[in-house]
């Protein structure tokens, strides 16, 4: 192992409540590193991969120096992407192409994808853009956060502090409302995002870190005729559709349309202090631990 990444879900472990795990278990979803033994596969030692799975959830994560990888689960590293990019780059990215995915995007469709700051939420409007959707709206907590993400470039970012989701949503797309959303806030959020959801629209739903429980206004649903999905990243889908999604994302990442955003590296033996920083700082893109 090189690098290792952090994920929201290393704290839910953390705090015995991720579902299927016990504890004690070494935390971390997602890596990258390089092959010392390749035995009986086609993989040459010394190749650089990145990899996630099952690791951190029912066998041993990341966070050490050595781990045993199934081939299949092995991705080369695309040489445009150094090791600690390649850490926090599977989990995100094929967690915002799939959710996109399942709300039936497809070209000069219109997003609502939330937190720009967030590793999946960066994904999803990084995505978005490289296959060309309509408009892109995404939202941050702070006017602190909203102004780094304008001075990165990043376009209609709606401060979350001042600004009323709907109006704002509204505002931005002459009233029509954006045809998917994708939102790992969950809370509040979900349920005053509805009803920004245009005609026949879908709101994709894969997490929940502002709280699993909201108060929705059904007739949001009602009369948009839109849909709220409940999406399990990384968990309902089959081998053929992760394969399928690893292409378009390795291909996206070599014409260099994506490109993950990494706030800060963090050596291993600090990886408590890492934990600590990306849960009460949420910083603008991954934290990362470096071995």
């Amino acid at each position: 192992m090189t690098k290792a990444a952090i994920n929201a879900g290393d704290n839910t472990l953390r705090l015995g409540n991720y579902h299927g795990s016990k504890l004690p278990l070494v935390p971390g979803f997602e890596g990258a590193g390089v092959i010392v033994n390749s035995g009986n596969t086609n993989w040459k030692t010394g190749t650089r991969v990145m990899f996630t799975g099952q690791f951190g959830i029912t066998i041993d994560g990341t966070w050490q120096e050595f781990v045993s990888i199934p081939s299949q689960q092995c991705v080369a590293i695309p040489e445009n992407l150094n090791d600690s990019q390649a850490a926090g780059f599977l989990i995100a990215y094929l967690t915002a192409f799939l959710a996109l995915k399942s709300g039936s995007f497809v070209a000069n469709k219109s997003v609502l994808i939330p937190a720009v700051g967030g590793a999946v939420g960066n994904a999803g409007i990084q995505l978005a853009k490289a296959l060309g959707a309509s408009i892109i709206i995404s939202t941050a907590g702070s006017t602190d956060k909203a102004n780094q993400a304008k001075n990165l470039g990043y376009q209609n970012v709606i401060d979350l502090s001042k600004e009323k989701i709907v109006p704002k949503v509204m505002e931005l797309t002459n009233n029509k409302g954006v045809d998917i959303i994708v939102d790992g806030l969950g809370g509040s959020f979900s349920g005053e995002a509805a009803g920004a959801i245009s005609y026949n629209g879908k709101h994709v739903i894969y997490g929940a870190t502002m709280g699993a429980i909201t108060n929705l206004n059904v007739f949001d649903l009602i009369f948009h005729n839109s849909s709220m999905i409940g999406f399990a990243a990384l968990i309902s889908q089959s081998a053929d559709e992760l394969q399928s999604a690893y292409k378009v994302i390795i291909d996206l990442v070599k014409q260099n349309k994506i490109s993950p955003v990494i706030s800060k590296e963090f050596p291993l033996s600090e990886a408590s202090e890492a934990q600590k920083f990306q849960i009460e700082n949420r910083p603008f893109g991954k934290v990362i631990l470096s071995l």
